[in-house]
């Protein structure tokens, strides 16, 4: 691009992301390619999708699927 398209100032992009979600980690190469073309400054901000869990993790209900129960205790 040519630098008549670019401010003075970088703009503020504010980008709320959840750290373990992963259409926020896909989103990362998005984030880039605005930094690359774009006189921007990316502010991030945590949007916890579920800020109820605790820091320990939360446990699986009873009810899950066996499938799941198995999955979540090899991880």
């Amino acid at each position: 691009m040519s630098n008549g398209n670019y401010a003075m100032t970088p703009l503020p992009v504010v980008v709320f992301a959840d750290f373990i979600c992963p259409y926020s980690y896909i989103a990362l190469d998005q984030m880039d390619d605005l930094l690359r073309d774009y006189n921007i400054e990316l502010l991030w901000r945590p949007h916890w999708l579920h800020p109820e869990v605790p820091p320990a993790g939360a446990p699986l209900p009873a009810e899950a699927a066996p499938e799941e129960r198995r999955a979540r205790t090899l991880a």
